[in-house]
This record gives C-alpha cells, sequence and structure tokens, in this order.
C-alpha cells in the first residue's frame, strides 16, 4: 500500500467528486468547500494506492483532510460541522488507515453504523474512539401531517405543547418565510441565547456561517423563518434542503419570550412535511432540547489519533 499526499485544491476537487460515496450535504463540494479559507487551513488529501493491481485499478481511497494552521491538528475537510459521513475507501484497505492517517487528526460525528461494521473486522481500531453523540433527525416518510407526528408525544406532553403554542398566538406574532441571508441576526440572537458559549463571538466562526449560507441562497436550497412580534424580529431559523432532506442549520431568538424557540421547530417540521420531504434533519448533539422532541435517532462516533 502507497500513498500520495495532495494539498492543492484544483486536484483535491477532482479526487473528491471521482471519490466521494454518500449524496448529502456533507459531501457537496461547493458546500463543503465555503468553509475553506486557504489562509486558515491547508488541504491535506491522502491518496491510497495498491500497485499490484492493474494500473487503472491503482487508486484504491481517499482520506480527505485539511490541516487547520492555527493548531497543526488535522480534520474532515469542511472542519468540525462535517457529520454522519463514512470513508472512502475500499473495505479491505481500512486495517491500514491507523497507519495512514496523520498524527494529531480529529475526525468528529462518523456514521455510527458503519464504523461499528469497521470496528467488528477490524477491533484494533478501538482504541481510536474518542466519543460517542446522536444525530437527531424525523423520518417523515409515514408522517403526511403535523398531527401524525404529535401523535408521537404522551397526551400530557401533547396537551402541554398545544398549550403553549395558543398561548404564543396571544402575542400576534407573524411568520416571514424567504430565502434571504438573515445570518446577521441569527448569529446576533444566538449570542443573546447562549452569551460566552455562542460560537459566533469568534470571527471565523462567523465568516464560515455567512459564507455558507451564501452558497445555500445561491443554490436555492435555503429555508429562512423570522418571526416578527410587534414589528421586532424576535426569532430567526436557518434550514437546508438538499437531496429532498430539510436540515434545520442554526437559529436563534429571544429568550424572553416563552417558548419561542419550540415555534421556530414546530413551523420548520410543518414546512417539510408541506414540501414532501423525506427527512428533517436536526444534526447531531442534543444542545438540550432535542431528546424532548420524540425525534428518530442514530449513533455518530468520533475517531481522534493522537500522538503518543
Amino acid at each position: 500500500m502507497n500513498t500520495e499526499t495532495i494539498t492543492d485544491i484544483s486536484e483535491c476537487e477532482k479526487l473528491w467528486k471521482k471519490f466521494k460515496k454518500e449524496n448529502n450535504l456533507w459531501t457537496d463540494w461547493e458546500i463543503v468547500l465555503s468553509f475553506y479559507d486557504e489562509k486558515i487551513y491547508s488541504p491535506h488529501f491522502i491518496l491510497l494506492k495498491d500497485e499490484t493491481l492493474e494500473k487503472n485499478k491503482q487508486d484504491v481511497g481517499l482520506i480527505t483532510l485539511w490541516l487547520d494552521k492555527r493548531d497543526n491538528k488535522y480534520t474532515h475537510f469542511g472542519g468540525e460541522r462535517m457529520e454522519n459521513r463514512i470513508f472512502w475507501v475500499d473495505d479491505k484497505y481500512i486495517p491500514e488507515l491507523h497507519k495512514i492517517i496523520p498524527e494529531e487528526t480529529y475526525l468528529f460525528d462518523l456514521n455510527g453504523a458503519y464504523i461499528e461494521k469497521i470496528l467488528l473486522i477490524n477491533p484494533e481500531l478501538k482504541k481510536y474512539i474518542s466519543e460517542r453523540d446522536t444525530r437527531y433527525f424525523l423520518n417523515l416518510e409515514n408522517i403526511k401531517t403535523i398531527e401524525e407526528y404529535l401523535s408521537r408525544f404522551s397526551k400530557k406532553h401533547k396537551k402541554n405543547f398545544l398549550r403553549d403554542m395558543k398561548l404564543l398566538e396571544t402575542l400576534n406574532y407573524k411568520l416571514i418565510w424567504d430565502d434571504k441571508n438573515h445570518s446577521e441576526k441569527l448569529m446576533m440572537l444566538s449570542k443573546i441565547r447562549f452569551k460566552e458559549a455562542s460560537d459566533f463571538h469568534d470571527i471565523d466562526n462567523q465568516k464560515e456561517m455567512n459564507s455558507f449560507i451564501e452558497l445555500f441562497q445561491k443554490k436555492q436550497m435555503l429555508s429562512s423563518l423570522q418571526i416578527e412580534i410587534n414589528g421586532k424580529i424576535e426569532g430567526v431559523e436557518i434550514a437546508a434542503i438538499y437531496n429532498n432532506k430539510y436540515h434545520v442549520i442554526n437559529g436563534g431568538f429571544n429568550l424572553s419570550i416563552k417558548n419561542l424557540g419550540k415555534l421556530l421547530i414546530i413551523e420548520h417540521i410543518k414546512k417539510a412535511i408541506e414540501l414532501n420531504n423525506s427527512e428533517v434533519d436536526f444534526l447531531v448533539g442534543d444542545t438540550g432540547w432535542k431528546e424532548l422532541w420524540n425525534l428518530d435517532t442514530e449513533e455518530c462516533i468520533s475517531l481522534i489519533k493522537k500522538s503518543e
């Protein structure tokens, strides 16, 4: 097994499109590239070659990383937001990965079922598991109305939820749907909501989120909801539709208005049902509310290779 490291971004693009196995939000080259800043990151793609094969079949896999120049750590090309990924490598070469991947590589939120399958065959890789997390989603194949979704709730939970929504109606709120970039308002509300814990105090995170949402707008994928109360925008939630899946990306809202966050989420679920999408993806991590929404779940697993 031989390898070749590719750092030229145009060559990386060609290899990405040649080897990618999934067709989802986190494997679309344009979307992933929107997070790339050459001042901060260096592409580090590793092409696996098996020279025992015929010449036109020697390329057998691709590891897609970048080096973060700020801390000299490697992660997925696209950064820590990438999730539910798998390796673009033929299965029989998986045992070689721990030798090929550089030290200080952090691969967050890989597809759990895929990693478990690998570990059954290659238990020696278990030492690289750093943590397990959960992806939350709502499979809409058998949910065609919001009432069908709410039937998942217990009787008491459903009653309380509908009461909360009814109370919000007394505020005479207005739902504003469009496909415009409201990232500045979203990030401002997020900083107010999460205070110092918000990622958006970091200027690089602000730039990445803005370019991310700008690309959604350009590709006509953006589904943006603002909630206006008394002429003021009090809540924003951004989603992106890709391959018939509705991805709820990020949002912010005025915490002093009780249950406003619930309204943002239920309206996005309604929108996904209305558009006949196959799934609502709420991404990895609970963030304090997802466990309460009777969502579908699947495990994600992070692999980390640190210096000895």
